[in-house]
């Protein structure tokens, strides 16, 4: 899969495959709906949930250090389906 560019405004963005934008000028990477920890609360939850939350960070261990990124910005929520009030802040 290549990457795919795109400009926004004063932003030169690069698509990578990897369900992310990179801004490669500010070193900021976008992800999107990451959803860490989604598997582990379906399967407390009596579920089932195939292990995705380590592939997940792994690829995004990797980006990290490829790109050299100094900013991460998260685009939706990290994880779905959960009530308010099982969020502590």
């Amino acid at each position: 899969i290549m990457n795919g560019h795109i400009n926004l405004g004063a932003m030169d963005l690069t698509l990578l495959p990897d369900k992310a934008a990179l801004w490669g000028q500010e070193k900021t990477l976008f992800l999107s709906d990451v959803h860490f920890g989604k598997d582990a609360h379906w399967r407390k939850n009596g579920q089932y949930a195939p292990e995705v939350s380590a592939s997940d960070l792994m690829r995004l261990k990797d980006l990290l250090e490829i790109y050299q990124i100094a900013d991460v910005v998260v685009v939706g929520d990290l994880i779905g389906h959960i009530r308010p009030a099982m969020y502590h802040v």
